[in-house]
């Protein structure tokens, strides 16, 4: 046998059964976060998830409507007739854990790490997290001094927490009056926070990662442009050309999900950077052209869309706390390889294609998810800096030129004017 096993292969042992207390997709995605990495070396086994038991009165919670009863159970729970927090730390951390900790001594309160959760670690700081029955699994985001790749020192202060659930939430309401079409949000219903000591932790809800029976996988994006996994999963796909594959497959795809975005929401990545998309395959590895996007804190704001479709604007744009980030424009752009190695088979040069080819398949997707017409959009010319692409879009707002679209996003909150059925007899 030979020393370095198809990454394939594990992934059609993975889909046979051969897994453990996790959904198969989620079993996936850590093999391919640990396995398919240029950057770190990671482990894909389980690790015991360290947490501290918190008086529930001495933590402060933003829950989602929507976080599921079965997750906020383990979040949760009384010890002694009073109410508790398991408050989740990262196994690698060996810093801020100590800060929560000196914090809560100095009121009198000991915390010891107790053991409740199994996780497993992603190419960066956050961990998928499974409960002692193995019921549910969901995504956890700590403070840590230690982490993968180039994503070090990484505390999670509250104010990109609360960013995160505030974007959340705006996404949520966005996709309820009409699904997206080419993207998947992985949500963020739920973070949990210590004031004094500006920590929090972010929970995401793993979708369609979660579900059992779809049969769907789900890649990083540093994974399809790794040097093995990214031929292996072209060539079972017939293609013997990676590059070109994935610009079709990666690099489009990405375009079109951030141009819907872009037209219905008017937030683009502040960082867009690989791992910060997941591209869905289906069970036989075809991708399906719909791509995940995650880390909900990493956006920039486009002032005048959301002043025009957030129903508490005034609200969002006052507790927003990267106030750099709320902008007079469509700041959009994409670092496939940003943080990451160049595997062979993408030389600089040809990289450096990709800026044309996802700048006009972004375009593309803006006008058709919005109905603009080019002479109602003043654009940029694309450009490069470093390993990111980068361009600037305004939607014009003289009533002779984009009327519909303004009038269209102040009546439905969508730029074609489209509903779902079930928001239309709402409506009436």
């Amino acid at each position: 046998m030979k020393k370095h096993m198809s990454l394939l292969l594990i992934g059609s042992l993975l889909f046979s059964g051969q897994v453990g207390a996790i959904t198969p997709a989620a079993k996936a995605l850590v093999d391919f976060e640990t396995k398919s990495n240029a950057i770190a070396t990671r482990s894909n086994e389980a690790i015991p998830m360290p947490h501290f038991e918190i008086p529930l009165n001495l933590v402060s919670l933003d829950f989602a409507d929507r976080f599921p009863e079965s997750m906020r159970q383990h979040l949760i729970f009384q010890k002694d007739g009073h109410n508790y927090v398991r408050w989740i730390l990262n196994p690698e951390d060996t810093k801020w854990f100590v800060e929560v900790e000196n914090y809560f001594k100095e009121k009198g309160l000991t915390l010891e790490k107790k053991y409740y959760f199994t996780g497993y670690q992603t190419a960066s700081r956050s961990y998928i997290v499974e409960d002692p029955n193995k019921e549910i699994q969901f995504s956890v985001k700590s403070s840590t001094n230690k982490t993968g790749g180039f994503w070090a020192d990484k505390k999670q202060p509250i104010g990109e927490a609360d960013d995160s659930r505030l974007n959340a939430d705006f996404l949520d309401g966005i996709a309820k009056k009409l699904h997206f079409e080419h993207l998947i949000i992985m949500d963020e219903p739920a973070i949990m926070k210590i004031g004094a000591i500006d920590q929090a932790v972010v929970i995401r809800d793993l979708n369609e990662i979660n579900n059992e029976k779809s049969g769907k996988i789900y890649v990083p994006g540093f994974s399809v442009l790794h040097e093995k996994t990214g031929q292996e999963i072209a060539a079972k796909n017939g293609s013997n050309d990676p590059y070109q594959f994935w610009s079709e497959h990666y690099v489009k795809a990405v375009a079109r999900a951030l141009g819907e975005l872009a037209a219905r929401t008017g937030m683009q990545f502040d960082s867009p950077h690989s791992q910060n998309f997941l591209v869905e395959l289906d069970a036989q590895y075809r991708p399906t052209g719909k791509i995940v996007l995650r880390d909900l804190a990493d956006f920039y704001i486009y002032r005048d869309m959301t002043e025009v479709l957030h129903p508490n604007a005034t609200e969002f744009l006052t507790k927003f706390s990267q106030k750099g980030n709320v902008l007079n424009k469509i700041a959009a752009g994409f670092g496939p390889l940003h943080g990451n190695n160049n595997p062979s088979w993408i030389p600089n040069e040809k990289y450096e294609l990709w800026k044309d080819v996802f700048f006009k398949e972004f375009e593309r997707s803006l006008f058709e998810s919005s109905g603009l017409k080019p002479q109602e959009l003043m654009a940029w010319q694309p450009a490069i800096n470093g390993k990111y692409f980068g361009n600037t879009y305004v939607i014009r707002k003289n009533p002779a030129l984009s009327q519909d679209f303004w009038g269209n996003m102040r009546k439905f909150q969508t730029p074609r004017g489209i509903l779902n059925c079930s928001h239309i007899m709402m409506l009436e």
